[in-house]
């Protein structure tokens, strides 16, 4: 895919044309830096589960998330159904990069 943007870029005559080329590449190395992020997490839950940083959801919060969830299948207005799934998401999210803090059970 490197050598394709940066054939493009040969042949772009535009400063504008190679920025838009180039910026693409900037933003398939920061999904791939993202990824592998990601990727090395797994792989450390995997050998020490909910032990420092992961991406699982805690055990508390997860009857909350499936509350909302089921909710969202039983939702009318098609709009509301893709907000609530869009805020469901960011929750899971924001409670997944959490750590655990004193005092409270990493849980399994």
């Amino acid at each position: 895919m490197l050598l394709f943007l940066l054939s493009l870029l040969v042949h772009a005559r535009s400063r504008g044309r190679m920025l838009l080329i180039g910026g693409t590449s900037g933003v398939a190395a920061a999904a791939g830096a993202i990824a592998l992020v990601i990727g090395v997490l797994n792989v450390k839950d995997y050998f020490w589960f909910h032990k420092g940083r992961t991406l699982s959801t805690q055990e508390r919060a997860k009857p909350g998330l499936f509350r909302r969830m089921r909710g969202l299948v039983t939702a009318d207005n098609l709009g509301a159904m893709l907000i609530g799934a869009a805020l469901t998401l960011a929750g899971v999210i924001a409670l997944g990069l959490r750590r655990p803090g004193r005092g409270e059970s990493a849980g399994v």
